[in-house]
């Protein structure tokens, strides 16, 4: 009986043994899942504070050799590059000029899709959004007043772009190789086109020069190969060597008969008493052509990579014949000067042909 007594007191310890391990589990169980709805909640009173906030995790590039690069977000006081591929200079950024590859974004450039510059950004820096390909979108308010050198170089995908009134200086280089730009709009103020502008920006068709530029620096508009004419206002008194080099496509240049400064005879550009020939365009029209006379001056590359000229008349009158003139002149077979050949040898001659152009020097009388 005394044994009896002992085995029910030991299974009704164990009873009570199992039942406070049971409410034990239970009560950790559900602490657990106070944290974790306290932790989630504060994560999302965090994520609700940080202006804008993104729901997505990542950006992913595949590298091509079966491992890719993940992008998780760039967020700081002054600026932020979020996962959906924007970024934004928010009104307290204080813009820096760059040097290559220094501004702080670069290295994940490749995730910037669009820019938001804040109201209250005064500056674009040199180099600011140097290489970013994939750039398509960019906002810059009234706030802004200067756009440094090579600020959007190489934005390829970058199609369009309008720069407030507020902008009075722009930087060389500026928007060189934007290869996809087809239509920018730029102050009525603005008084001059900086070096190699618009170089390399092989879309764009046309480019209104307004009646406050004074000057065109050199290179501005080369490389523009789909470039089709140019009118160059009366205001304009400057344009700088190679301005309008190997556009393809240009027909003519056309010149206010009020500019003080330069002329053009159908389309081909000369100083004003047509003593100097600046620019013969490449998409002009015809295989002949006879240069006026009067001309003392032929420029370097004025006739370089022209692929429709079979002859050129040049007027005893030239003195000079400038660096690569009739370089890369495939068509190019005769040149007919009409002085003799002793006075031919007279002329100042820099290294105006190469291998690619072949041709003939006919002598006059």
């Amino acid at each position: 009986m005394k044994r009896l007594s002992a085995l029910i007191c030991l299974v009704l310890a164990f009873v009570l043994c199992l039942t406070a391990c049971a409410d034990k589990s239970e009560t950790q169980e559900n602490t657990t899942e106070v944290t974790e709805a306290t932790t989630e909640a504060t994560t999302e009173a965090t994520r609700a504070t940080a202006a804008p906030y993104t729901t997505t995790a990542y950006q992913k590039i595949d590298n091509g050799d079966g491992t890719a690069y993940l992008f998780y977000g760039t967020f700081t006081d002054t600026w932020e590059q979020n996962t959906e591929g924007t970024l934004i200079l928010y009104e307290n950024f204080e813009p820096v000029d760059y040097e290559y590859g220094d501004a702080p974004w670069f290295n994940d450039r490749q995730f910037i899709y669009s820019v938001e510059i804040q109201d209250g950004v005064d500056s674009i820096g040199n180099y600011a959004f140097y290489w970013c390909m994939n750039l398509t979108d960019v906002e810059i308010p009234d706030s802004v007043t200067r756009i440094g050198e090579s600020a959007f170089y190489a934005c390829y995908a970058i199609e369009e772009i309008t720069i407030p009134d507020s902008v009075t200086v722009i930087g060389e280089n500026a928007f060189a190789s934007c290869e996809s730009l087809v239509s920018i709009t730029i102050p009525d103020n603005f008084t001059a086109i900086p070096e190699d502008m618009f170089c390399m920006c092989k879309s764009l068709e046309e480019f209104e020069i307004s009646d406050k530029i004074t000057s065109i620096g050199g290179g501005a508009f080369s490389y523009c190969y789909s470039l089709r004419d140019m009118t160059i206002p009366a205001s304009v008194t400057e344009i700088g060597e190679g301005a309008f080099y190997n556009c393809k496509s240009l027909t003519g240049i056309m010149v206010d008969e009020n500019n003080p400064s330069y002329a053009d005879v159908d389309g081909v550009l000369f100083d004003k008493d047509i003593t100097e020939l600046i620019c013969y365009p490449l998409g002009k029209s015809g295989t002949d052509y006879e240069i006026p006379d009067g001309v003392t001056t032929i420029d370097m590359n004025v006739f370089e990579k022209n692929e429709t000229l079979e002859s050129i008349t040049i007027p005893k009158s030239v003195t000079f014949i400038g660096q690569f003139a009739f370089c890369q002149c495939p068509n190019l077979t005769d040149i007919y000067y009409e002085g003799t050949e002793a006075e031919w040898n007279e002329i100042t001659l820099e290294k105006y042909y190469d291998y690619q152009s072949e041709f003939t020097v006919h002598f006059g009388g």
